[in-house]
């Protein structure tokens, strides 16, 4: 959103830069804070903080018309995107089996991928037309967005490790019996019964500096490089970018469970 929203109002070029930076700054801000706040929360109680922030920010960009609300927004929508990316990664590991896990996992992160191509394709198909339709068209989606979200994560159970941890073991084993086979939780932990796992800081710089790259990388190039040499041509940059994106996530997500890490 933050590529498309830079033909919204007159801006210098120090300002675009900052916009343009300014959606992944919030999603590592949002994925940072709300992990911890999951915790002290849970994951269906902060499922209604972070949706009511993406409704808040889905209507009010659609509606700003100065610089600076854009921004605001766009924090609130890319902070409540980020507490989602944590709710689907933790929910992954907590209730699929082991033997579909990776898989699952290459699915679900890859439909952010389908997001963005979602999100160019709209903006493609209202290029030439006023930025009042471009709004109209942004807030449409992601309203639309907001409800698919709003019925999906209504499904989805609370964290079992998080009721238990709170000494609520009822709950817990109401959760159990709702989605798993009689056994199959207690699979979750074998795996590592005889393997040394590295240390906690060495996995967290490892897996930071990865998401870094991602970020740097694929996101730069196609978030905020393409739109600000070639600002015509955003939308389709990014649309075909996602596309290829999308398509390698396709291709490797069924062997997921069958492919080495390394």
């Amino acid at each position: 959103m933050s590529s498309i929203a830079t033909n919204w109002v007159p801006m210098p070029k120090f300002l675009e830069s900052l916009l343009l930076a300014w959606a992944p700054l919030w999603l590592i801000i949002g994925i940072a804070f709300t992990g911890p706040l999951s915790d002290k929360l849970g994951r269906k109680r902060m499922f209604y903080l972070t949706m009511s922030l993406y409704a808040l920010g889905a209507v009010g960009i659609t509606f700003a018309y100065e610089y600076y609300l854009i921004l605001l927004f766009l924090a609130m929508l890319l902070f409540a995107a980020g507490g989602e990316m944590n709710t689907i990664m933790v929910m992954n590991h907590e209730i699929m089996p082991n033997r579909h896990r990776s898989k699952t996992m290459f699915f679900e992160i890859n439909f952010i991928n389908f997001g963005g191509l979602l999100l160019a394709a709209v903006a493609l198909s209202s290029a030439y037309a006023s930025v009042s339709f471009q709004r109209l068209m942004i807030g449409a989606t992601a309203i639309v967005i907001l409800l698919v979200l709003a019925y999906a994560r209504l499904k989805i159970p609370e964290s079992i490790r998080w009721l238990e941890e709170k000494g609520d073991i009822e709950g817990a084993e109401r959760e159990v019996k709702k989605y798993f086979k009689e056994g199959e939780e207690v699979k979750v932990e074998e795996i590592k019964k005889d393997k040394k796992l590295p240390s906690i800081p060495l996995r967290l710089a490892v897996s930071t500096i990865m998401a870094g790259a991602n970020t740097i990388g694929f996101g730069l190039m196609t978030y905020v490089a393409g739109p600000y040499f070639f600002p015509q041509l955003t939308a389709t940059i990014i649309l075909v970018a996602s596309i290829a994106e999308f398509a390698a996530g396709l291709g490797i997500s069924p062997f997921a469970d069958r492919i080495s890490r390394s």
